[in-house]
């Protein structure tokens, strides 16, 4: 180890001391040098094993992240077919909102329920959130923009990929929160995760998400002179 190796001769330099210096001293000075090389040698290996762990929790994060992008492209596919079938104001403010949320954090939520370890950091649930609503979010766009508005204007554009990914970001920021309690308690207590302590967060995503597809609504005329 480089660290060691200034102490290494430093030690090799004390096992030679002149004889003006007693044995006592000579041997503490031995003994000093040598607790300082293992030190050395301990502090280095410490610092490798710290960053093979962050390496290995980046790894998982970026997998575990690809997974979630993938599921949302599904959930959003998915959520534009019910879309399409059911139609009415109640399926936009309520039923469309709850399955948008629910499948951008979905796959979080099944590593959570099955392999809870999976996930090291409160951070790593976050990124995967984040990731599938972004995702979702873009898929989304490419269908509305190239399938249901066949042309829209530079004002539509911008407002589906400012506006409306901000508001699937900060949907699955908002759910992201109950996925941490629920794995934090998990992990704490070695149980069943419990779905209901991220209820209200769920909930508030999803209302998050339903007031603003009944704000689209009222404003359609507004929104489709842009």
């Amino acid at each position: 180890h480089d660290n060691g190796k200034g102490t290494e001769h430093l030690f090799l330099r004390n096992m030679h001391l002149g004889p003006g210096i007693g044995e006592d001293s000579r041997l503490e000075i031995k003994t000093a040098a040598i607790v300082e090389m293992l030190g050395n040698i301990a502090a280095s290996d410490q610092a490798g094993a710290l960053i093979k762990a962050n390496l290995d929790e980046i790894l998982d994060t970026l997998a575990l992240a690809l997974g979630s992008g993938a599921w949302a492209i599904v959930g959003a596919i998915l959520s534009q077919v019910q879309g399409n079938s059911a139609g009415g104001l109640l399926l936009m403010i309520l039923f469309g909102p709850a399955a948008e949320e629910m499948l951008k954090i979905s796959a979080a939520l099944i590593t959570i329920e099955k392999w809870p370890y999976a996930f090291r950091s409160p951070v790593q649930i976050v990124v995967c959130c984040l990731a599938a609503a972004l995702g979702f979010a873009a898929i989304e766009n490419l269908i509305y923009l190239h399938v249901y508005i066949p042309d829209p204007s530079p004002g539509m554009i911008a407002w589906r990929w400012t506006i409306c990914v901000m508001i699937h970001v900060a949907g699955s920021c908002i759910a992201s929160v109950g996925l941490i309690k629920i794995w934090r308690h998990t992990m704490a207590h070695g149980s069943a995760p419990r779905v209901s302590l991220g209820s209200p967060f769920f909930m508030a995503a999803i209302a998050l998400h339903g007031t603003y597809n009944l704000g689209a609504i009222l404003l359609n005329p507004y929104l489709a002179r842009l």
